[in-house]
């Protein structure tokens, strides 16, 4: 998917901004490739992501920047997801 993306790396600190959205806090690290005849360079960006392993059911929800940075790389949230929250974002039962 296309973004726009601005990187700015200084040394062991840098910014990651995607569709304006700074998402530095998130990203561990990042590649960055061109080729030649290709119209687009890819960028890859590794990100912080932590797991967890559930037997039944659970409500989840999404921290804000988390949810900032789906947003940002493309994710629509469901119907009657609270966008608007600083808290905890609870994904609507499906």
């Amino acid at each position: 998917m296309q973004r726009s993306t601005h990187i700015s790396l200084n040394g062991p600190t840098g910014t990651v901004l995607v569709n304006g959205q700074d998402i530095s806090r998130c990203v561990r690290g990042l590649t960055f490739t061109a080729d030649v005849g290709s119209d687009l360079p890819a960028l890859q960006l590794d990100l912080v992501v932590h797991e967890a392993t559930v037997e039944g059911e659970a409500n989840v929800s999404i921290p804000p920047s988390t949810a900032d940075v789906l947003t940002a790389l493309g994710w629509t949230p469901p119907d009657g997801y609270d966008a608007t929250s600083s808290e905890l974002r609870p994904l609507p039962p499906v």
